[in-house]
């Protein structure tokens, strides 16, 4: 496993690089479709994997397993339709009224009502493959999610080079590749899956009802922090088109996606490691030995989150412009002194993440919807005064800060957590 997650990581870093050929502008349109990506799965996709993921255990002890994964096709059919439907009807709005939005993809409207479908596309299929990967990996499946994910990324390098070799690339393209590639490998990992379950046993309607309600009261808290994450994290470079320009998107972006590959992509491969162990060691909330077990692996993942963006940011303070040459275009370095900023905001992030696992496991994670709320919301005021004011450096300066502040709330809910929880297991001995 460790092999191909290697291999995954490198070509991620190649693909960076092609991708950088199209140039800051329309490298900046490009992030900002992904942005819209970003949202969808922040808002509905990523809180219902995470809690699929979450119960899977409780659902494979009464041997309702392939139920349990065929609520979670259902979903993922249905979503997929609404947010296509959403997509025509703005489309036909824009088509009626004239009204003049998104132009800096496209002022001509076939154009432009191609490109928002393409975006439609790859924000559902993006966050779709999410899924059966999240469920093979909560059956241990390591190595052949593993192997997938090389595959996925070896087919996206090898059909943006052979565009850039024989055609030329820009945003649009470049999301119709992905569109390919993760059709391709959302069959495939649908088909792992179902070869991974067990024959159907029919369950109680009472049962469905249940998991049904389950999983709409887990995810609902995290699908509305998701919303005010995304505007901190994903808004921004919204902010940064209205202040700034879209080549100045592209630059912020660019040191996004190296953050993404060295820091988010490094924690979602600890996490999903991690998860499957800690979850089951929830599953029973009775048993005091298991419970302590899974509150000691939640510390070693939070340590290892902790080395590993020290690490992360340590190299990109030393090496940014030089990263920045080999990884993309010169006109991406002028703004080199970001991305260590950049990339330790993102850090801060992930360590929340990390500590927020408590109340995850715990079935908890309303408890930090609060915090959640109000480091948004502070980041969303920081972003616009400082990219207002200060441009790229702004933002990057306020993610810091506002990540760091959410470092300190999350540790104080957790500790909150943790001392319920110790005087309820208390009680029960």
């Amino acid at each position: 496993m460790a092999v191909s997650q290697v291999i995954a990581f490198l070509i991620g870093l190649v693909t960076i690089k092609l991708l950088a050929t199209m140039g800051t502008s329309e490298y900046g349109k490009f992030s900002l479709a992904l942005s819209l990506a970003a949202l969808l799965n922040v808002m509905l996709y990523s809180p219902v994997e995470n809690a699929f993921a979450r119960f899977y255990y409780d659902y494979a002890a009464q041997h309702a397993e392939r139920q349990y994964i065929e609520l979670m096709y259902r979903f993922l059919k249905v979503s997929g339709l609404g947010v296509f439907m959403l997509t025509a009807i703005f489309i036909g709005f824009i088509g009626i009224t004239g009204a003049k939005v998104l132009v800096f993809f496209s002022q001509d409207f076939s154009h432009l009502a191609l490109y928002l479908s393409t975006i439609a596309a790859f924000s559902v299929l993006t966050c779709t493959v999410n899924s059966p990967h999240a469920m093979l990996n909560i059956r241990r499946q390591r190595n052949l999610t593993a192997t997938v994910q090389v595959i996925e990324k070896s087919i996206l390098l090898i059909g943006i080079w052979a565009i850039i070799l024989f055609f030329y690339i820009d945003a649009q393209i470049a999301l119709g590749i992905q569109v390919v590639c993760y059709a391709l490998t959302l069959w495939l990992r649908i088909a792992f899956l179902e070869k991974n379950l067990p024959k159907r046993e029919v369950k109680p309607l009472e049962v469905q009802v249940e998991m049904r309600q389950r999983l709409t009261a887990y995810s609902l808290p995290n699908a509305i922090g998701g919303v005010f994450y995304w505007l901190r994290m994903g808004g921004e470079r919204w902010l940064i088109e209205y202040f700034l320009t879209t080549s100045d998107v592209g630059i912020y972006s660019l040191m996004v996606n190296i953050g993404n590959v060295g820091v988010i992509t490094t924690f979602m491969l600890v996490t999903q490691f991690m998860q499957p162990i800690v979850y089951e060691k929830f599953s029973d909330m009775t048993d005091s030995a298991k419970l302590q077990k899974g509150f000691k692996y939640i510390q070693a993942y939070t340590l290892v989150t902790v080395l590993m963006v020290a690490t992360f940011v340590t190299i990109t303070a030393l090496f940014s412009t030089q990263m920045l040459l080999v990884l993309s275009r010169p006109e991406f370095a002028t703004a080199a002194h970001l991305l260590p900023i950049i990339c330790c905001g993102m850090g801060f992030i992930v360590i929340s993440q990390a500590l927020a696992m408590t109340g995850s496991a715990l079935g908890q994670p309303q408890a930090y919807l609060k915090t959640n709320l109000f480091i948004s919301i502070l980041g969303i005021l920081l972003n616009f005064f400082g990219c207002k004011y200060l441009g790229l450096l702004g933002v990057g300066l306020s993610s810091v800060v506002s990540n760091l502040i959410g470092i300190a709330l999350t540790l104080l809910v957790t500790r909150r957590l943790l001392k319920k929880q110790i005087h309820q297991n208390n009680m029960l001995a």
